[in-house]
């Protein structure tokens, strides 16, 4: 048999899916397909490529309207998707639904005519060409968004200045099994047009499919512009829901004022804040009325400094039901064009907990705050009449070697010379024995003496001690101590000065112990209110975990200086890592002298300024005593406003750290090596001119001013003037820059509060 007459084989043989389940599959995958479609029209970034024709147009409509159009018209048409799947039909022939579309393989032709034949045509234009049945079809694009949905079609006709071959057709119906008798009076049936009948049609079709491309994606915008709404609608509402349970959780409300209408809106949280029922109309009079009789006047004069561009952010009390509340108020407003107040929006914060809370630790703080000083001022008693204590002792064993037991030595020895004059050999030699062995004996409790009690550290005090020292380290251990001390560093305080000597001298014995070197460095000054020692060496160094007893057994010596040196107000800060030597700094605190030095030196200082807000000033150290940058760092350190970026030992590392780092300010030791701290200035203000340099010196010439200043150095101060002078001129030089007057003399005016 030929395969074109066969007909659709019959299912095979089997037991069928029960007809529950396969409708229950049926039902969710139309549910699933449903969501998926309409989340495609809905959502603004949904791919309406998943749409077909029929999920766009309404098709029972649109065949009401062309089964009105047939009735007059007499023209057959079609709405077809571009899968062949017909949506709308009018004057559709028995030819073809009786006969092509019921058999598998001329229906095939139907729809590959309907798909393939017609692809490709332009919007606005339509495609005249006979199927693949041999009956002539006509069709024009539907287009929504720019994607090809389906075709308006007309068809199933014959042209009135042409003859049907019926001999072909008489074929098709042999071909596919059609009784030849129906299908040619079929044939017969299938209407005459003409060409000018056909081309009215077409341009009424043309102008349907542009209508329904239009209506349709209109719909489908429309659809997704109320989707949008209501998604926007609910989620402003969930949003307001979230930000009435954010206030009422963090106690804050919300408020806007709108000063033309009087009228003053608060949020759910605002209500509550202030005890007034919901909705309760507000405005800014009935506002004031909750505000404590007491800051009314203080809340009304910020409010009218706001109206003059002042911040409003502020904290007063109210009353809610006869008690007092705490608030804190933060307001923007809002002008228009001429500058007049329309309004504003702020927030209502309930502090009431934090106010009583600062209240209480104000009160714990100052309690706490009182028995520290006086635990602290106990401590320091102890630990000064312990070190006073521990120097009585060395004081009174010196004072018995020296004038007991050397005395008793002594006079020994001079007995004994009487004996070196026996004639007697052996007496002369048992004589000049003991004579050698009291000397030596009487130089051991000398030298025991001074490592006891060292007179010239009552006597001179302790930059001639530490000199002292360093002589007697060489002497003794073969230590080379290089020593510089401040001549204007004195200590009256004997306990101290005790604790720093002795200090340092328990510092160098480890130096010679584990350092590995044979030689260190001591530099001793003033800083502010604080005397500074710092002890270095280029030595192995060690981790200074070894300090804290919780981390090491080792370490205790240094350790007990450092709790030593708490008890009396001081520190001892360490640095140090294994391979790169060590620095030991100590300092304890010392009140300044009261008389002035001799021809100071007084530079252009503003009157005490105040930290900028916020602001923070980049400073870099450059001097090359380790005591005096150590010092600076430690004085300026407690500055909130003042950054120590770097620290420099000689000129040309401050030049190359200042081009580096770019500080706002670099304090300038006038005498260093390798590049004098004047000319450095003078390279820093020709190449950094935002960057300005205080000059540091303990010389106190008014030419050696003079040449700081023209070499560009804002302020010229003696390292043993007040401290705070430092602190000023740093400010200082943020708030104005200083510039030499005619003649060089800028340095050189009165000191801050003097006219």
């Amino acid at each position: 048999m030929d395969p074109d007459t066969d007909l659709p084989a019959p299912l095979p043989n089997g037991h069928p899916a029960s007809s529950d389940v396969r409708t229950e599959e049926e039902l969710r995958e139309s549910v699933h397909g449903f969501r998926g479609k309409l989340e495609s029209t809905l959502s603004p970034q949904g791919d309406i490529g998943s749409l077909s024709l029929a999920d766009i147009i309404d098709a029972d409509a649109v065949q009401k309207l062309m089964d009105g159009f047939h009735e007059l018209a007499r023209i057959p048409m079609a709405i077809i998707d571009v899968d062949g799947n017909v949506l709308v039909g009018v004057g559709w022939q028995d030819i073809c639904t009786k006969f092509h579309r019921c058999h598998p393989k001329t229906s095939r032709n139907c729809v590959e005519s309907d798909t393939k034949l017609s692809a490709g045509v332009a919007l606005g234009e339509y495609r005249l060409y006979k199927c693949k049945n041999n009956l002539w079809d006509v069709a024009t694009p539907i287009v929504v968004d720019g994607r090809h949905v389906g075709n308006v079609f007309s068809g199933q006709f014959f042209f009135t200045d042409e003859s049907p071959d019926r001999e072909l057709f008489r074929a098709q119906a042999a071909r596919y099994g059609f009784p030849e008798e129906e299908y040619l009076a079929a044939l017969d049936r299938v209407p005459r047009l003409s060409r000018a009948q056909v081309d009215t049609a077409m341009g009424f079709f043309i102008d349907l499919a542009h209508n329904i491309s239009q209506l349709s994606w209109s719909n489908i915008q429309l659809a997704r512009e109320m989707a949008e709404r209501e998604r926007a609608e609910e989620a402003l509402r969930q949003s307001r829901e979230d930000l009435d349970r954010a206030q009422a959780v963090g106690q804050i409300g919300s408020w806007r004022l709108d000063v033309r209408r009087d009228v003053l809106t608060w949020s759910a949280e605002s209500y509550r804040i202030f005890g007034v029922p919901k909705g309760t109309p507000q405005t800014y009079q009935r506002f004031l009325e909750h505000v404590h009789p007491d800051d009314r006047a203080y809340l009304d004069e910020k409010w009218s400094a706001a109206l003059q561009g002042e911040v409003y952010d502020i904290e007063h009390r109210i009353l809610v039901a006869g008690q007092v509340k705490w608030v804190r108020e933060k307001a923007y407003l809002e002008f228009d064009g001429a500058g007049g107040l329309l309004g504003g929006f702020g927030i209502t914060q309930d502090i009431t907990e934090r106010k009583r809370a600062e209240v209480e630790l104000r009160k714990a703080k100052e309690d706490l705050e009182a028995r520290v000083r006086d635990r602290t001022a106990q401590l320091r008693r102890l630990a000064s009449e312990l070190t006073l204590a521990e120097q009585r002792e060395r004081r009174r064993l010196a004072e018995v070697l020296h004038d007991h037991i050397q005395q008793l030595l002594v006079g020994a020895r001079l007995r004994l010379a009487a004996l070196c004059d026996s004639r007697d050999r052996g007496a002369h030699k048992d004589a000049k024995e003991v004579e050698k062995l009291i000397s030596d004996a009487i130089d051991a409790s000398r030298s025991l003496t001074s490592e006891l009690n060292p007179p010239i550290l009552l006597q001179s005090g302790l930059g001639a001690a530490l000199g002292w020292l360093a002589h007697w380290m060489k002497e003794k251990h073969g230590l080379s101590v290089d020593v510089r001390a401040d001549s204007g560093a004195v200590l009256k305080e004997e306990d101290v000065s005790t604790l720093l000597f002795q200090s340092t001298r328990e510092i160098l014995f480890n130096v010679v112990k584990h350092a590995k070197v044979r030689s260190a460095r001591v530099d001793m000054g003033r800083i502010g209110g604080r005397i500074v020692v710092v002890v270095s060496d280029d030595g192995t160094g060690f981790d200074p975990a070894v300090l804290d007893p919780e981390h090491s057994s080792g370490g205790l010596g240094l350790f007990r200086i450092r709790e030593r040196l708490a008890l009396l107000g001081g520190t001892m800060e360490v640095s140090s890592s294994p391979g790169r030597g060590s620095q030991f700094t100590l300092s304890v605190p010392h009140e300044e002298r009261d008389e002035a030095p001799a021809a100071p030196v007084e530079t252009a200082l503003p009157r005490p300024v105040k930290p900028p807000r916020g602001a923070r000033i980049r400073v870099l150290l450059a001097d090359d005593h380790a005591v005096m940058r150590q010092g600076l760092a430690s004085l300026l350190g407690h500055e909130p406003d003042i950054d120590i970026v770097g620290m420099a030992v000689d000129g040309k590392e401050a030049l190359d750290i200042a081009r580096k780092l770019l500080p706002d300010v670099v304090v300038m030791d006038v005498s260093m090596p390798k590049l004098h701290g004047m000319e450095a200035t003078r390279i820093i203000h020709a190449e950094l001119p935002k960057t300005k340099v205080i000059g540091l010196s303990m010389f106190e010439e008014h030419d050696l001013t003079d040449k700081m200043l023209e070499a560009g150095a804002a302020f010229y101060l003696s390292k043993s003037g007040p401290s705070q002078d430092i602190v000023r001129a740093i400010r200082a030089c943020m708030q104005r820059s200083s510039r030499p007057k005619a003649g060089g003399k800028a340095g050189r005016k009165r000191r801050p509060g003097k006219r």
